[in-house]
């Protein structure tokens, strides 16, 4: 594990970098596939939410780790290089303190994306 600084308005944070020493190696004989993805902090689709006009300030674990598993199976689908992925919650009450970004991690790894950073906005 190492720490490397981040720019958060003006000021530095550290981020914690989890680097697998069997993790692929980029060659130039190949595109790099990239996937770019707010998934909006893995509520799904079911929940009516207050800033769209609804009452759901919210969601069920079970929905949660639904939609946190379906996201992770897409993103083994697209046999990306790279994923970078925002507002991935960590035990937030609005997702029933689950930590997505661990379960992420966990069904991402199964597709050799095991290097993963993490930092709070």
């Amino acid at each position: 594990k190492a720490l490397r600084p981040l720019r958060f308005f003006g000021q530095r944070r550290s981020v914690r970098i989890w680097n697998d020493e069997k993790a692929p190696k980029f060659t130039k004989s190949k595109p790099l596939k990239v996937v770019v993805w707010n998934i909006q902090y893995g509520a799904g689709i079911r929940q009516h939410f207050f800033y769209d006009g609804g009452r759901a300030v919210s969601t069920p674990k079970e929905e949660v780790e639904m939609t946190v598993k379906e996201i992770g199976e897409f993103i083994k689908s697209t046999q990306a290089d790279v994923v970078m992925l925002q507002e991935v919650d960590r035990r937030a009450r609005r997702t029933a303190y689950l930590d997505e970004f661990k379960l992420l991690s966990e069904i991402l790894a199964s597709a050799g994306l095991t290097c993963r950073s993490c930092a709070s906005y």
